[in-house]
């Protein structure tokens, strides 16, 4: 396991054959990832050969904190062969994004983030206009 600061976000990548007695530390990881950065969580699983249930749940787990997390965070898998097919059989690409490099993976989180950036700006220019407000 690794991880890459990519300004402003990290890139954390997971690599061999994952089963139940990895889950405990993966878990763990995506935990501190998720503790030490206010960015989406970027894993990359590209290098994964295996990947178990028990690994599955610590991803969930992952998908699940940050949705508990202050902001509009999200999980960013990049893979595009082994995971990506168990989440989209198991439909977990309905609360996560699968993306096929790295660098997709991390232009989409910018984007997200810029967009954040630019309507918080917003509501907060807004915010002393007197008269009904506008809501989205």
């Amino acid at each position: 396991m690794s991880f890459e600061l990519r300004p402003p976000h990290r890139v954390v990548t997971i690599g061999g054959e994952l089963f139940v007695y990895e889950a405990p530390g993966l878990r763990a990881a995506l935990c501190q990832a998720i503790e030490e950065d206010a960015s989406d969580l970027i894993l990359s699983t590209l290098e994964v050969t295996f990947f178990d249930s028990t690994c599955l749940g610590a991803l969930v787990g992952a998908v699940m904190q940050l949705r508990e997390a202050p902001g509009r965070r999200t999980v960013r898998v990049v893979d595009a062969g082994r995971v990506a097919k168990i989440l989209k059989v198991t439909g977990l690409t309905e609360v996560l994004d699968l993306y096929a490099t790295v660098d997709d993976a991390l232009l989409a989180a910018s984007n997200s983030l810029a967009r954040t950036q630019t309507s918080s700006s917003l509501r907060l220019s807004t915010s002393g206009l007197s008269g009904p407000q506008c809501r989205a």
